[in-house]
């Protein structure tokens, strides 16, 4: 994340400073199969699988959402935009974000498969 370390374990994820190893931000996730994925200063964190996901920087959680499908996968950009792939019935896709129009938010898109 940035120029620093980000170490993903099954229950923890911790942000490491490069020069020195000292923890620099810490969080217990609690997913069931975690994946990470980053890009410039931004980590997302999601429940492959699950329906839970995380944007962070490298000192602090910027959002933490849940969308209506299980996420397949997904990505972020070097600007924390964020894409999500999740399952669905239908070709229309719940909105992450809750009540608020996805299309009005340019950071975040969803495709469902």
């Amino acid at each position: 994340v940035g120029n620093d370390l980000c170490l993903l374990e099954d229950s923890t994820y911790t942000v490491l400073d490069s020069s020195d190893a000292e923890v620099k931000y810490s969080f217990e996730h609690g997913y069931s199969n975690p994946i990470v994925k980053t890009a410039g200063s931004y980590s997302l964190l999601y429940d492959q699988g699950g329906v839970s996901y995380r944007l962070d920087t490298n000192s602090e959680n910027v959002y933490q959402e849940k969308t209506q499908s299980s996420l397949i996968c997904a990505d972020v950009s070097d600007s924390g935009t964020v894409a999500l792939a999740t399952t669905s019935d239908s070709t229309l896709s719940a909105n992450p974000r809750g009540s608020n129009n996805i299309l009005n938010n340019p950071r975040i898109a969803v495709s469902s498969i």
